[in-house]
């Protein structure tokens, strides 16, 4: 017991200096940790959240183009090449069915990273040809 008291009779706590420091350092650390993780999760749903927008209007705006796409093909009486419309990893299908005796619908569906929209056009034929767009819809 000798080795562990000065002459001055005073505890001495030499196998124990640091170890105030250590635990101080170890617990910012912890606590710097969950801050940063209680920071990304609102961000990462956040991303999620704008990058399934970003999608959803994407979709709207392929479905668009491609019944606008078949619409004028079917206006000018020119061959169609296809109903499909891909552009990347984004996809629409567009058909011609009949709606009544004179009037035609064209539906397109497009789809953007699972995310779907569909957009009809009512076409109405006049006389010598002459096409209208009687309405148009868009469901989700």
């Amino acid at each position: 017991m000798k080795h562990i008291f000065k002459k001055t009779g005073i505890y001495s706590r030499n196998a124990e200096r640091g170890a105030a420091m250590m635990i101080s350092v170890i617990f910012f650390i912890a606590a710097s940790v969950l801050v940063v993780l209680g920071l990304t999760g609102p961000s990462a749903r956040e991303f999620h959240t704008a990058n399934q927008a970003f999608a959803s209007h994407a979709s709207y705006f392929m479905a668009e183009s491609a019944g606008e796409d078949l619409y004028y093909r079917y206006k000018n009486m020119l061959p169609s090449s296809g109903s499909t419309l891909s552009i990347g990893a984004a996809t629409a299908v567009a058909t011609i069915d009949f709606y009544d005796s004179t009037t035609e619908e064209i539906v397109s569906t497009g789809n953007v990273q699972n995310s779907q929209h569909r957009a009809t056009i009512r076409v109405g034929n006049g006389t010598l040809g002459d096409f209208s767009i009687r309405s148009w819809a868009q469901t989700r």
